[in-house]
């Protein structure tokens, strides 16, 4: 996804590890979080629990969270300006096809290259290592972005 500063772009879940990225190559970012701990913060980006503030932003990043706290329903409708719709995430892959017809269009995701090892791991409740990768997954494979 290319982004300048003529960007604006939308973040549904404040995603720490790309922030200081995100906001140095957008001309503008806002980001929709849900905890109360998180909007009492100061940033050098708009921060807002109303999704509506997505509307008007021409790609939009959304967290994999908002399948897991059922909020990516009523996120959809305000991304509907958003040329280009990014779900991210450990989980964002678990069934792309199903968030592809909700409107997404790409989902980053992590995916276990070695099963059987990662598998041992997680039943021990070790950290997982170097037993995956991250993938991109795209709605329309033909479609550049």
């Amino acid at each position: 996804m290319r982004l300048d500063k003529s960007s604006r772009v939308g973040v549904v879940g404040f995603f720490r590890p790309m922030m200081d990225k995100l906001f140095e190559k957008a001309g503008e970012v806002i980001v929709v979080e849900l905890s109360g701990e998180l909007l009492e913060g100061s940033y050098p980006f708009t921060m807002t629990d109303n999704p509506e503030a997505q509307r008007g932003c021409d790609k939009v990043l959304i967290t994999a969270t908002t399948v897991l706290n059922d909020s990516l329903p009523e996120v959809m409708p305000h991304c509907a300006d958003a040329a280009f719709v990014v779900m991210m995430g450990p989980t964002a892959g678990f069934l792309p096809h199903t968030v592809f017809d909700l409107g997404v269009d790409a989902a980053g995701f992590t995916r276990a290259i070695d099963l059987d090892l990662f598998l041992d791991r997680f039943c021990a409740g070790a950290k997982w290592g170097r037993i995956h990768s991250r993938d991109m997954g795209i709605a329309d494979p033909l479609e550049s972005f």
